[in-house]
């Protein structure tokens, strides 16, 4: 297997996510594809990451 993208490059795949606003079926599609990319790819660590800035988005809007 290959490690095709880094940590910095799955950061940038959560904010896209967040930016077009991703349906959970199409969140758990690209992360079937990402799995092959990177061997240290943790599906649990992306959800989370999703998850925490999809909070902070969220409590930001709440306090304009």
């Amino acid at each position: 297997m290959t490690n095709l993208f880094t940590k910095r490059h799955f950061e940038w795949f959560v904010d896209m996510m967040l930016t077009l606003r991703f349906s959970e079926s199409q969140k758990n599609n690209l992360i079937v594809i990402l799995h092959p990319t990177n061997d240290n790819f943790n599906e649990e660590m992306f959800r989370l990451r999703y998850e925490t800035k999809l909070d902070a988005k969220v409590i930001g809007k709440g306090s304009e």
